[in-house]
């Protein structure tokens, strides 16, 4: 059986942890109005989820937004403005975001 190729493999050996994070960082903050679907200026797991699972969402797209998912936690505590917790709900903000990548290695 042929395995079928995904370019998202090829591109991602062939770049540095810190483009594919830069690409990351760069992608959820173009996109970051269009998933924050109430426009409270946050993003919750409710917002990334169905950004997730929107039907044109590329493979290194969703890649993205697990990254984003599985690190929620810890990108709404970067910036300790009061706002980490919304009506019981964690919300990450485009500062929580910029100033998490910008403490990464890479």
């Amino acid at each position: 059986m042929q395995e079928l190729d995904d370019p998202f493999q090829e591109s991602a050996a062939s770049q540095s942890a810190g483009e594919v994070l830069k690409q990351l960082l760069d992608f959820v903050l173009a996109s970051f109005n269009s998933f924050d679907l109430n426009k409270d200026g946050f993003l919750t797991r409710f917002e990334i989820e169905r950004a997730l699972q929107a039907p044109e969402r590329t493979i290194k797209e969703a890649a993205f937004l697990q990254f984003i998912l599985v690190r929620m936690n810890e990108i709404a505590e970067t910036v300790q403005d009061g706002s980490e917790v919304l009506n019981g709900e964690i919300g990450i903000s485009i500062d929580d975001l910029k100033t998490y990548f910008a403490a990464l290695p890479g």
